[in-house]
């Protein structure tokens, strides 16, 4: 083969390839995931970045107060990862159904979203929900929520570029485990 017809053939499969690393970069490095330990002992869940720290006093709808603590890093220029947890005494007066109901319904409308789908399920033996849901803009919005005693956790991931990374989000999700 001639040397232009090579240089041709090449730049005709190396230009479309290099764009599409260059778009998708931020998705072909892996993140450095850390291990996040709650100062209690009751759980483990790894995080995409250090996470970021914080505690807020909440009235529950019901008038009990609570502290509702979170974990949250940016794991690139686009996607988010959240954790969240609370210990709210009066969850014990409903069903594990209507809690889930409940939380999926807060977090939805707090991302101004709208339900994708959602899947009852059992994670690590406790009733859980794993929702996808629309965010503002082009955002993609995915929730793991579980319940474990007057104890309520919720993982979170937000895309704001509209790209779900299914992987990561299932590892983050996995990587959770109550003690």
């Amino acid at each position: 083969m001639k040397p232009w017809k090579l240089l041709l053939v090449t730049s005709l499969i190396a230009l479309p390839l290099a764009a599409w690393f260059l778009a998708r970069g931020q998705q072909l490095h892996p993140y450095h995931w850390q291990r996040f330990e709650s100062p209690d002992g009751k759980f483990t869940v790894d995080f995409p970045g250090t996470p970021v720290s914080r505690d807020e006093p909440i009235t529950s709808g019901t008038g009990v107060a609570y502290i509702s603590h979170s974990l949250a890093a940016r794991a690139s220029g686009h996607a988010a990862y959240g954790f969240l947890w609370w210990d709210d005494s009066t969850l014990g007066q409903r069903s594990p159904d209507a809690i889930l109901d409940i939380a999926r319904d807060r977090g939805i409308l707090g991302v101004g979203g709208s339900l994708i789908s959602e899947k009852k399920t059992i994670v690590r033996g406790y009733p859980a929900r794993e929702i996808q849901a629309s965010a503002r803009g082009n955002a993609t919005f995915d929730n793991r929520i579980l319940l474990v005693g007057a104890r309520l956790y919720s993982l979170i991931v937000i895309d704001t570029a509209g790209m779900r990374d299914r992987n990561n989000v299932e590892k983050f999700f996995d990587s959770f485990t109550p003690h």
